[in-house]
């Protein structure tokens, strides 16, 4: 209930934000690119099915037996109970079909935690790699550097025995059970990860083509865009004060977003995008179901 009225609390902030700047918002000339809007669900109902197969990856690593088809209708569908109160639905969901698959347990929850940390140090990487190209004042050779360090350091961390010892203190302090990494080789993390980025970078190129359906952007725009949804999303998924990033997603959004557009029309993008990712996310079900359809019938 906490969490909800947290969420809730962000989102009138926002409204009462977009109710002062009515007056400019009504002045602003609307016109919807449809082809921008349909390229971009496409790119972005791709996003499901890539991380479904970086999921399934990783479990094949660890030498679990998951057909690639079937590894990723379990994914996708999923997905589908993250709209239900409580936010670990998709993940027991996951554990119990992968161990119906004959997935060990113990292999089908490393698979999670890898898939966690991969797309939380993904998110982080595509973000600092963008900074550079925001629009804002030059960066100073200094701050450069610092960016340079962070994106090394989150390198360094893929080593099996340093995040074994990290997760290690970190289920310590959440009192979960211990979990060990090690069955998965650096290379293969590195791997992992270089998927995960390239997610992100597509359903970054389907967000720059949502905004240029609403507001016209210039492409030095796309890398920058790409940083801001990709830190926006997972900042939001970390948050524990609001359910799947309800209002802190939108909040950080439009305070990006600001640095291209009008306040107002910011505001209309970002609570647009949650609705885009629902509708992309549903178009990627329908297609696992159509393909494995197509896959049975053979």
């Amino acid at each position: 209930m906490i969490r909800y009225s947290f969420a809730g609390l962000l989102f009138v902030l926002i409204g009462v934000t977009l109710y002062v700047r009515w007056k400019s918002l009504a002045g602003y000339s609307w016109e919807l690119n449809c082809r921008w809007l349909v390229l971009s669900l496409l790119l972005a109902s791709g996003g499901p099915l890539s991380l479904a197969v970086w999921w399934v990856t990783s479990i094949r690593l660890m030498k679990g037996s998951l057909g690639w088809a079937q590894g990723t209708h379990i994914w996708v569908y999923a997905q589908l109970a993250k709209y239900l109160p409580g936010g670990i639905w998709p993940y027991a969901s996951r554990m119990v079909a992968a161990g119906k698959a004959g997935v060990p347990r113990s292999c089908a929850a490393l698979s999670l935690v890898v898939e966690t940390v991969l797309r939380v140090q993904a998110a982080i990487i595509v973000f600092l790699v963008s900074l550079p190209f925001w629009p804002m004042s030059r960066w100073s050779p200094g701050q450069l550097t610092l960016i340079a360090i962070a994106l090394l350091a989150s390198f360094a961390l893929l080593d099996p025995r340093l995040l074994n010892k990290v997760l290690g203190l970190g289920l310590r302090a959440l009192r979960r059970p211990a979990v060990s990494i090690t069955s998965l080789e650096y290379k293969h993390l590195v791997g992992l990860l270089a998927g995960h980025i390239l997610t992100l970078i597509g359903v970054g190129s389907a967000f720059y083509a949502l905004v240029n359906s609403v507001y016209a952007m210039s492409a030095s725009a796309a890398l920058p865009l790409t940083g801001m949804l990709a830190i926006a999303v997972i900042l939001g998924f970390l948050n524990p004060l609001t359910p799947q990033g309800l209002g802190t997603r939108e909040g950080l959004l439009t305070l990006f977003l600001s640095y291209y557009m009008p306040l107002p029309v910011a505001i209309v993008i970002a609570l647009l995008t949650r609705l885009w990712m629902i509708v992309a996310e549903l178009i990627g079900v329908l297609l696992v179901a159509l393909l494995l359809r197509v896959e049975s019938s053979r």
